[in-house]
């Protein structure tokens, strides 16, 4: 495990083209911040060096019975995340604000723009989310997984 970064280069991979596959690294001493690290990274699981073969089965089984859960949990968020992409960065703004149960006054003081206006941006983001419902935008933004919704700085 020397090289953190191919674990984050394999993830990075896996959600570029919109795919799971669990990722197994190994260790040749017990490094617990590292291993730490490429788990948060995304890794499934960790062998510390050497292994036999019964362990590394071992591991296998046990990453094999949480993929389908993970799968699905990875499915989620980039399924999410593509019907995020096309609202504009005003949207955004408005939906992570509806996201905290911020009222549109509040939502429209902080913005510096009319509630009316917030009101559209809501109207617009549901459209674009095909959403039914403001909790069931909130509940897209929550399975995309990043409740800034890309938006730098302060809102």
């Amino acid at each position: 495990m020397s090289h953190p970064a191919a674990v984050k280069g394999l993830v990075s991979f896996r959600d570029r083209f919109d795919q799971w596959f669990p990722v197994i690294v190994y260790c040749q001493q017990r490094d617990l911040p590292e291993i730490v690290d490429v788990i948060r990274d995304g890794a499934s699981d960790y062998l510390e060096y050497p292994f036999t073969g019964e362990k590394a089965c071992e591991r296998l089984d046990r990453v094999i019975a949480r993929s389908d859960c993970e799968r699905a949990q990875h499915d989620l968020r980039v399924g999410a995340l593509k019907r995020l992409e096309p609202l504009s960065k005003r949207e955004r703004e408005v939906l992570m604000h509806v996201s905290r149960g911020d009222s549109s006054k509040v939502i429209a003081r902080n913005l510096s723009i009319s509630p009316r206006t917030v009101e559209l941006h809501r109207a617009n983001l549901l459209n674009k989310l095909d959403a039914h419902s403001t909790a069931e935008a909130v509940r897209i933004a929550m399975e995309g997984g990043d409740m800034t919704l890309g938006i730098t700085g302060e809102a």
